[in-house]
């Protein structure tokens, strides 16, 4: 935050008084051990997802359009992040050499993020090809971050798990497809369930039946006579 870092002791015009996040983590890792460390980036990440998550329902989504959030978070003493707030479009104005290699290489792996590795291909223009798509009148696939599928199959193989300095924390499609899955499983286990004990049932009631249809015990003799002990 230059607002706040600016009045630091440290701050100077190579490096703004500020470290990246892979400065932050050999820090903490060397002086906090490599275990808290871990545990602090992935609550770091669950900050993120459970914010965005917590908004997804209002939230305007448009699949032409994508949008960068700047997030700023406080850790503590007890490496706990505390989410003081999240910017839409943060500003990329840079006021150090470092911030200005920073954010140079934010920009650069926003749009290597949001341009299928397809596209890249098509939209090479050294040979002053025209993209196939403008020629065929065809419209691309919605952006994502999803890898291309086998040739032909139209469909994703899956997300990619690293574009540039960005990793991927959270798929939501993949999620999707667990909870169906568990709700399937669940749905078949409880029809086994209710299968095997109507089939108990069944068995119960023949038994009973054929325990029904059998004669008198012989030493009750007639149906006149007195069974023993009476």
């Amino acid at each position: 935050n230059v607002a706040i870092q600016k009045h630091g002791d440290e701050y100077n015009s190579a490096h703004g008084n500020k470290w990246t996040l892979d400065n932050i983590r050999l820090y903490l890792e060397a002086t906090r051990g490599l275990e808290a460390t871990d545990q602090l980036f992935r609550d770091m990440e669950a900050c993120v997802v459970n914010s965005l998550r917590a908004v997804q329902g209002i939230m305007v989504n448009d699949r032409h359009c994508f949008e960068l959030y700047g997030y700023d978070l406080l850790i503590d003493a007890n490496l706990k992040p505390w989410l003081v707030e999240v910017n839409a479009s943060p500003s990329l104005t840079t006021t150090t050499t470092s911030d200005r290699l920073l954010k140079f290489k934010v920009i650069n792996d926003v749009l290597n993020l949001v341009t299928p590795p397809e596209w890249l291909a098509d939209t090479d223009t050294s040979s002053g090809a025209v993209p196939k798509d403008l020629l065929s009148g065809q419209s691309r696939s919605a952006p994502g971050m999803r890898a291309p599928g086998p040739a032909g199959s139209g469909m994703g193989s899956g997300p990619r798990e690293q574009v540039g300095s960005f990793h991927l924390i959270f798929d939501e499609q993949a999620e999707q497809d667990a909870a169906r899955l568990r709700r399937s499983t669940t749905s078949q286990f409880e029809a086994a369930a209710i299968n095997a004990t109507a089939h108990l049932r069944r068995s119960s009631s023949a038994r009973l039946q054929r325990g029904s249809e059998g004669s008198v015990p012989s030493h009750y003799g007639s149906s006149s006579a007195t069974p023993p002990g009476l």
